[in-house]
């Protein structure tokens, strides 16, 4: 009855509810249409609250002048005399000025877009710069090069692993001491960028008695700046491929030599070196790397003052509490605070303590009594701070490019806005170039490019003879001008080539040569020269390139740059399927340009290409632009795939699960057909992996590499190889390539037996991904050399077939005859035995025929008939 009682009251507020009276409809105006006669001008918000003047730090020299960094486009370092008043700005590139060091004659600046370390006169007169990373610039989410500024970190509390780019000025001595991540290198610099001392991590050896280095991690040098204490690192893969660091150590090194003076077994923590002495995990170390004891720490500190003390949150105040022997005392009591602080730092004589809020508010209090001495309502928020030796006062950096001098009673000074200083913005044209070529660069000092050079390739492979004719230009013959489009010329030689008498001279009309004759299918060609301009005086370019006649017709062809003096070039050239013959030729541009000493060798690698799948070869290279048909993309018919014995997989997005390359077009046998476009996002890690499967484990001794020749430019200039040891069961690197610029890289190591190889693309952004074919070959025998007594196999080229693919390939239709089988077995479709199969055994006879055995797996069976056996 309750339960109808609710119904029926419910039932009723309903008709209620309709029999209210109809709110009328809306009623809008007609819209208007005006023409606007005139424009009117809009201020671009940038213009007054913009951000490029980002103060990240704010330092003095000697004669009080004041040095400022900021974060952002235009200019990124400011000086200002002890008034306020601008000094000089300058524009160092990229952008992103995040470290600033002060020495007696200079400010040293690092930029961490471009990763330059700028050298700078107190006067703004440019001194010196190099890119001190192998890298130009930093990695979307990569772990070496972040573009977040390191200042910001550390005082936002954040995390600063030693993944970070670190480095150390040492004021007076002018040194440099780094950390070049890529290499896990650690290198000394004098003022000129000349490297002093490098070394690696100490050496150890690991179960299976490789030797390996240990990793170096954060370090610090000494006050003198003569000694650098240095964490090393030996590190592990735990589950799901992260690091795991197994042991550290801290190793004490003379920076003038890079020697180790000293090391001791360390737990985790960071390591610092002041005048009090050294520390590592907040443990004191006397000069004998002795545990003298822990650190003084006070507990649940929100701001470590240094000697001032530390601030405990209490509430709404701050405690200043200092460490003594017998537990923490407290000094003074700050606050209250509406807000709680989220910065703060002290005078040089101890007797302040000013503290920044979220609402840009300013707080100054006494060290000793914790009294509130002013409260400063700033203009914005300051994240950059640093006070005047004297302790009078201290100057502040805005979010927005303000600089303010205000004094300990809380009086501004003075104040700054760096933007209307900002001349690089405030150009009609604006001009950001990647360079400034006012400071001498000392970059090649550091990293020097690796390009192709004469004889290495001897070095690492045999190659058959020079097949071209008349190829050092002392003779007649073998060139020929091209005349294909009517054109008449003759072919032109000039003195004074390159270690030789004379040298063949190419101008606007193309000058080549054919080669017929044993070929090979898919065998490396390699065209190899000398060339230079004819003119040294005037600009010129060189077309040099190698053409097929095959199953699939191509060419190649790369753009050179003569200067004066003679250079080295190469070209590399797969053979392909069928061919009948190549030809290479020169061309030159704007000009003439001479050539000599040409060769044009095959590549004799001793093994077959494991990686190589024939039928892969004859499928057109049809390449994804558009990630919209990625589901209906499959150039490969059927099931040819999944018939590859050994793949290729590239590294798959966490995001989309696919990638726009074919792995199969990298293991075709083709070149250049690809491009550097795989993913549709950018890739969460900053490397890429290509994962090069073996279906059963083999000998691997030697990985080739082919880059595009139509985007040399971007040519990947680091990567790793690394072999999956199938007896150590665990992953080597077994070689590491910096700064390439070869786009053929053979890459050459001890043999290991191995089921998988994986080619580590370091740090390649988007348009570093050059690679269009990948090969594997493995060594003569299980061992270093051939011979028939090597356990673990032999010669795979001419002797037995141990290492080489047993898979049935294709026999040319020349070679196949009815000389050995039935003939009336041949007419019905049956198989056809070649006539070298010779016999290898005896005649083997029982009720139902006859059996031979044949060399190279051919076996033959003769029926007999009953009926005409006779009987006993």
């Amino acid at each position: 009855m309750a339960v109808d009682r609710v119904l029926q009251g419910l039932a009723a507020k309903d008709s209620r509810a309709d029999n209210r009276p109809t709110r009328p409809a809306t009623t809008y105006g007609k819209p208007q249409v005006h023409e606007s006669r005139e424009t009117v001008k809009r201020v671009a918000p940038m213009s007054y609250m913009g951000s490029n003047e980002y103060v990240l730090d704010v330092k003095f020299d000697a004669a009080g002048n004041i040095y400022v960094i900021t974060w952002g486009h235009g200019d990124n370092l400011y000086s200002l005399d002890p008034k306020g008043k601008l000094r000089f700005s300058k524009r160092l590139p990229e952008m992103g000025a995040s470290r600033i060091d002060m020495d007696v004659d200079r400010v040293v600046v690092y930029t961490a877009c471009g990763s330059r370390l700028y050298q700078v006169g107190l006067d703004g007169k440019p001194i010196a710069q190099a890119r001190l990373t192998m890298d130009p610039g930093p990695m979307n989410n990569g772990i070496n090069y972040r573009i977040r500024p390191l200042p910001d970190l550390r005082r936002h509390d954040m995390h600063t692993s030693p993944g970070n780019f670190l480095y150390a000025y040492v004021p007076g001595k002018r040194k440099i001491v780094y950390l070049e991540p890529l290499t896990q290198t650690m290198r000394v610099l004098d003022e000129t960028y000349t490297i002093l001392a490098e070394w690696k991590g100490e050496t150890f050896k690991d179960k299976d008695g490789d030797t390996l280095h240990r990793h170096p991690a954060s370090f610090a040098c000494n006050p003198a700046g003569t000694m650098v204490a240095q964490i090393e690192q030996i590190r592990g893969k735990a589950q799901h491929e992260k690091i795991n660091v197994i042991a550290s150590y801290l190793v004490i090194r003379d920076i003038a030599t890079g020697h180790k003076v000293n090391e001791r077994p360390v737990s985790k923590g960071g390591v610092s070196w002041t005048e009090k002495g050294l520390t590592v995990g907040g443990i004191r170390l006397d000069e004998n790397l002795k545990a003298l004891g822990a650190e003084p720490k006070v507990a649940n500190a929100r701001f470590r003052l240094g000697a001032v003390g530390a601030l405990v949150p209490d509430g709404s105040d701050l405690r200043l509490v200092r460490p003594a022997p017998k537990g923490n005392v407290e000094v003074s009591r700050l606050g209250p605070f509406v807000n709680m602080p989220t910065f703060a730092f002290a005078s040089p004589d101890e007797k302040y303590v000013v503290l920044l809020d979220q609402d840009s508010a300013a707080f100054i209090h006494e060290v000793a009594s914790g009294k509130r001495v002013v409260k400063v309502q700033l203009s914005e928020m300051s994240y950059a701070w640093r006070f005047l030796p004297d302790s009078s006062a201290f100057v502040l950096g805005g979010l927005r490019g303000s600089v303010m001098c205000i004094d300990v009673s809380g009086k501004i000074l003075w104040q700054t806005a760096l933007m209307q200083h900002n001349k690089t913005l405030s150009q009609e044209k604006l001009d950001l170039p990647n360079f400034d070529p006012t400071f001498p660069d000392y970059t090649e000092k550091l990293w020097q490019d690796h390009y192709d050079k004469p004889g290495e390739l001897d070095k690492l492979v045999n190659l058959d003879a020079d097949r071209l004719t008349n190829g050092n230009c002392e003779q007649s013959g073998g060139w020929q001008v091209d005349s294909s489009d009517g054109a008449k010329a003759a072919l032109t030689y000039a003195s004074d080539g390159y270690k030789s008498k004379r040298c063949l001279k190419v101008g606007k009309l193309a000058v080549q040569q054919e080669v017929k004759g044993l070929i090979g299918d898919h065998f490396t060609w390699v065209l190899e020269f000398f060339y230079r301009s004819a003119a040294p005086d005037k600009t010129s370019g060189l077309l040099a390139g190698v053409s097929v006649q095959n199953r699939h017709p191509d060419s190649v062809v790369r753009v050179f740059s003569p200067g004066k003096d003679w250079r080295f070039g190469r070209i590399a050239f797969k053979s392909g399927g069928d061919p009948t013959s190549l030809t290479v030729g020169f061309q030159a541009k704007e000009g003439e340009v001479l050539i000599d000493h040409v060769s044009f060798r095959r590549i004799r690698f001793p093994s077959i290409n494991h990686m190589f799948h024939p039928p892969g070869y004859n499928v057109e290279p049809v390449i994804l632009r558009n990630p919209l048909f990625e589901d209906n993309y499959s150039p490969l018919p059927g099931i040819l795939r999944e018939q590859i014995p050994n793949r290729i997989v590239v590294q798959r997005s966490v995001k989309t699960g696919g990638t726009l390359v074919c792995e199969s077009f990298l293991q075709n046998g083709r070149l250049n057909e690809i491009s550097s476009d795989w993913y549709i996002q950018p890739m969460v890690t900053r490397d890429s992996i290509l994962s090069l499967g073996l279906k059963s484990p083999r000998w691997v001794s030697t990985v080739a590499l082919y880059f595009n020749a139509y985007d040399e430019a971007n040519t990947t200039p680091h990567f790793d190889i690394m072999i999956v040891d199938a007896e150590q069961k665990k992953k080597v690197i077994v070689a590491s390539v910096r700064n390439n610029k070869s786009l053929f890289r053979i890459v050459r190591f001890p043999p290991r037996l191995a089921d998988e190889v994986r080619v580590l693309l370091v740090n390649a952004v988007p348009r570093l991904r050059t690679l269009t074919e990948v090969e594997i070959y493995g060594p003569m025998s299980g061992g270093e050399s051939a011979g028939f007594t090597d356990p673990a196999g032999q010669n795979t080229y001419m002797g037995t077939f141990s290492r080489v693919d047993k898979r049935p390939m294709a026999l040319a239709p020349k070679y196949e005859r009815k000389a050995i089988s039935d003939a009336r077995k041949a007419a019905q479709g049956g198989p056809l035995l070649p006539n070298w199969a010779l016999p290898a055994s005896q005649v083997l006879m029982d009720s139902q025929g006859l059996y031979l055995s044949r060399t190279l797996g051919y076996n033959q069976r003769f029926k007999l008939d009953p009926s005409t056996l006779s009987r006993p």
